[in-house]
């Protein structure tokens, strides 16, 4: 977690980087839950939905 990172250049955790973010209490992890995934393409099927039903009211 150097803060020297040059803008565009994409940086890896280390081990050391992981403890520590685990030690102030963030809970850091590679792949989010299933349920995670569900809730933002549900979410996303209601914004688009709801972007829908104005487009059609426009006209």
């Amino acid at each position: 977690m150097d803060p020297g990172t040059v803008p565009g250049k994409r940086e890896y955790l280390s081990a050391l980087d992981y403890a520590a973010l685990r030690d102030i209490g963030w809970q850091v992890s590679a792949v989010p839950e299933p349920s995670t995934l569900s809730m933002l393409l549900l979410g996303l099927v209601g914004v688009f939905a709801r972007w829908r039903r104005k487009q059609s009211q426009r006209f």
